[in-house]
């Protein structure tokens, strides 16, 4: 079990107190790692993932409790590892839109422009009270983060969560997709 001093001295930033930690604490990140990855190159890569969310989080110790360290590095790590597999099954589903081409396109004829309103109405109506002034101006509207955050109250980072979030769901609906590439850019549907 590592000292209270050790915890001090990492909780500050201090190089040989993380070797530390890491040295006493490293095969529980190892272990935990691998319940999520089966192949060496993507166990190494998160396990690098986790041991700097650990170093950026570490304010969060307390060198009293030194005897539960090994419980929330465990913890960090396992959420850690969720948070890598959720980005890099939303980054396989992507759909990049390339805005030029939106820009340039025909707008869709009033049938068309019809039936991107139903699927955009659609999909709103399933959102919650709170995400709906957010979908509207960040993907119906095109509005930056900045106009969103000042419309909203909301900051960057806040943003770029429920946008990712948004899109996640999006991209289950085929017909939402085709409204929300007829209105990006910041022309609103019908």
């Amino acid at each position: 079990m590592l000292s209270p001093e050790t915890l001090q001295a990492f909780v500050r930033g201090e190089r040989e107190a993380f070797v530390e930690v890491f040295r006493a604490h490293g095969t529980i990140v190892v272990a935990v790692v691998a319940r999520f990855w089966a192949g060496a190159f993507d166990r190494e890569e998160a396990m690098q993932e986790v041991w700097l969310h650990i170093w950026k989080n570490r304010g969060g110790v307390d060198p009293a409790r030194c005897g539960e360290l090994a419980g929330w590095i465990a913890t960090v790590a396992r959420r850690r590892c969720i948070d890598l597999l959720r980005a890099r099954k939303s980054e396989r589903g992507l759909v990049d839109i390339d805005e030029t081409e939106l820009a340039t396109a025909p707008l869709p004829d009033p049938v068309e422009r019809q039936q991107v309103a139903v699927a955009v109405a659609a999909f709103t109506a399933t959102l919650s009270k709170a995400w709906r002034p957010f979908f509207d101006l960040c993907f119906v509207q095109g509005q930056s983060y900045e106009e969103i955050g000042v419309a909203l109250g909301i900051g960057k980072l806040r943003c770029k969560y429920m946008k990712k979030v948004l899109a996640t769901q999006a991209r289950r609906d085929p017909a939402l997709m085709a409204a929300l590439a007829r209105t990006a850019g910041g022309r609103r549907a019908p």
